[in-house]
């Protein structure tokens, strides 16, 4: 059982770096990656409540025709392709009392 469990352990720190060596990679290919987990983006490119960006007071997102962005692409929706589903986005201050 000792052996087992040493050959388990190996194998686990080996995927577990070669998950780190591949977001090392990733990141230094398209540093943008990080700041696309980091903050929120709009509809026009912009990351939400990124320093020295134009809408760096704008630190939240809201999604102001969701109803209708999900009946215009029902039919990706249906698909299952949800990936592929793009509702309008827009950076704001804060959220909205009432819609």
């Amino acid at each position: 059982r000792w052996c087992t469990d040493v050959f388990c352990l190996a194998l686990f720190a080996a995927g577990l770096g070669l998950s780190a060596a591949l977001t090392y990679a990733s990141i230094r290919r398209d540093p943008t990656l990080l700041e696309a987990l980091i903050y929120p983006s709009d509809s026009h490119g912009n990351f939400c409540g990124k320093p020295g960006t134009a809408v760096e007071d704008m630190a939240a997102v809201i999604y102001p025709r969701l109803e209708s962005d999900i009946i215009s692409q029902s039919a990706t929706l249906a698909s299952g392709a949800i990936w592929a589903f793009n509702p309008e986005r827009l950076c704001v201050s804060s959220c909205p009392e009432t819609f």
